[in-house]
């Protein structure tokens, strides 16, 4: 898959590089850095998750090391080993980008691409931060009322959760509103 991907991205900045308006090229590669970050971003949040995972189920002893852990680990570091450094490839870049001074850095942080972006994973970051919060509070009020005993696991597992998505909305709101603050 990495070859395939390296043969089309190159095919795909060769297309871009074709177009004669340079504001449409800048546009167009926009667009790919900011898909690619999305699929990164998700693929590492994905990929912590399960390790946060695996180290609660070890450290609360609620399984031993065997065949599922093994496997569960694995999926958890290729997860990370493939999103991570996909992230860290294009977000950085677009990053500086609508930080730069100038009009080139006032055309990034006007971008639509950008603020659907930026929107898209605050709006998910704030979905998935209520549905945690939902359930640690759920399980919380279960084991105060005594309907069922606390199921530490499941709690820990869901605060790891909502410290997750916490950490990915802070992050870009912070991101958003530096542009905002940039544009002003």
């Amino acid at each position: 898959l990495g070859i395939v991907w390296v043969y089309f991205g190159r095919w795909l900045h060769h297309d871009i590089d074709a177009f004669g308006d340079e504001s449409r090229r800048h546009g167009l590669r926009r667009l790919d850095y900011y898909i690619l970050a999305f699929a990164g971003l998700v693929t590492a949040f994905i990929g912590m998750t399960l390790l946060l995972s695996f180290i609660i189920d070890v450290v609360v002893g609620r399984q031993i090391w065997g065949t599922d852990l093994r496997l569960h680990v694995s999926a958890a570091l290729a997860t990370l080993i493939v999103g991570l450094p996909l992230w860290l490839m294009t977000w950085p870049r677009m990053q500086a980008k609508a930080l730069a001074q100038g009009t080139s850095g006032g055309f990034a942080r006007r971008s639509v691409v950008r603020k659907i972006y930026l929107y898209l994973v605050l709006f998910a970051s704030v979905i998935g931060g209520m549905i945690s919060a939902v359930t640690v509070i759920f399980r919380l009020l279960q084991a105060l009322l005594g309907t069922q005993s606390l199921d530490v696991t499941g709690l820990l597992d869901a605060l790891q959760l909502l410290t997750l998505f916490v950490i990915v909305l802070v992050y870009h709101f912070r991101c958003l509103r530096a542009d905002g603050t940039e544009t002003a």
